[in-house]
């Protein structure tokens, strides 16, 4: 049986090598078998930057500027999976992989949803999902909504948006764990600061 071990990170940039040797310390520190990076800012010319002695790029998407991304690594100490079918949008926003390893199949999502994403973009994104996936789904991303009001550590200042409740609803529907339940909630520590609001919220995750 093959275990996988996941970490996502909205990472803000990569074209500073610096940056990118950085991230591979990182990763590598965890033993991250599988990587998912939100906002690379990375062209698609440029992606094969991610490629290295240790991981390789599954799938990504890059926007025409260096701006958004995403992109999915695999650690080559790992069997390299059978690749079943891929789908990335042309926005950075959007990345997917089906993958089977060790007779095991699984359908990898990676999405970074800007900051007042349309629902029609959300709604297509998880018709997608709903539409490709197959085998266990791993869905990580930095989504910019909270699904519950514990998630943020002022109630009122951040509203459970039309876009978080289709989330909720999908992946309630999949039965799919958030990464974060299965951590200590006294040391869960929240994904973002508003200076504006001087507020903390928890609007990245990893479900499976």
């Amino acid at each position: 049986m093959t275990s996988l071990k996941g970490i996502s990170l909205n990472i803000n940039g990569l074209n500073n090598p610096c940056k990118r040797a950085s991230l591979i310390r990182y990763i590598n520190l965890h033993k991250a078998n599988l990587v998912f990076l939100q906002e690379t800012h990375l062209l698609k010319k440029d992606i094969d930057k991610l490629v290295t002695d240790k991981y390789t790029v599954l799938v990504s998407s890059e926007h025409t500027q260096k701006k958004r991304g995403v992109a999915i690594l695999w650690n080559k100490s790992m069997p390299i999976p059978k690749t079943i079918k891929s789908y990335e949008d042309d926005k950075g926003m959007f990345c997917m992989v089906t993958i089977q390893i060790n007779g095991k199949t699984y359908t990898l999502i990676n999405v970074y949803w800007i900051p007042g994403i349309g629902i029609n973009t959300v709604k297509y994104h998880l018709n997608k999902i709903i539409s490709s996936s197959i085998g266990d789904i791993i869905l990580a991303g930095d989504f910019n909504c909270i699904l519950h009001e514990k998630d943020t550590t002022t109630i009122g200042k951040r509203k459970i948006t039309s876009n978080a409740k289709h989330l909720k609803d999908f992946v309630n529907s999949y039965h799919l764990n958030d990464i974060n339940n299965q951590i200590d909630s006294k040391s869960l520590p929240y994904t973002f600061f508003s200076n504006r609001y001087k507020t903390y919220s928890k609007i990245d995750s990893l479900y499976f």
